[in-house]
Parts: structure tokens; sequence; C-alpha cells
């Protein structure tokens, strides 16, 4: 059930798989549009931000990963609110 729709900088948890991401992948609003957002994946703690790709790799050609790799457009229904943001007053 959803609560709210999700805001900017909620981090929100995939219900399904979207492009390539599994179900459970966790990520951040980064966009809204009516009826979704736009979420940044989160990568695994373990995992680096090039997914194995070492320099050596990079150095003889490899590419890496882009930021857009790590970008989905999902609705609203397609993911929950893990933890919504809550901003900190000083």
């Amino acid at each position: 059930m959803l609560v709210r729709e999700p805001k900017e900088l909620d981090l929100v948890r995939l219900l399904k798989d979207i492009d390539g991401w599994p179900a459970g992948t966790e990520g951040t609003v980064v966009a809204e549009w009516p009826g979704g957002s736009m979420i940044e994946i989160n990568p695994e703690p373990d995992e680096d931000d090039f997914r194995g790709i070492t320099p050596e790799d990079l150095a003889n050609g490899v590419e890496g990963d882009s930021l857009f790799d790590y970008l989905v457009d999902a609705y609203h229904h397609e993911v929950e609110i893990v933890v919504p943001y809550a901003p900190r007053h000083a």
C-alpha cells in the first residue's frame, strides 16, 4: 500500500525488475514526474562503481559504467519507500 508518492531524496526499493535491475534493488529518487520518479540506483556496499572493472581494464580500453547505467524511471506503483527523506534543521 502506497502511503504517499515518492518524493525527491526518498530511498526507495524496486518492486519489480526495471531496466536490468532486479526487484529489491534500492535507490534514491533524484527527480519526479507525474505518476513516477527517476531513481539513481545505489550499488551494494560490496560493489564498486565500475562493477568489477579495474583501473587496468580502463587503461586498456574497457569502458566503465556511465551515470546513465544507474538511472531508471519507475512508476509510483513499481516502488516502495524504504526511508522517506527528512531534512535536518540546524
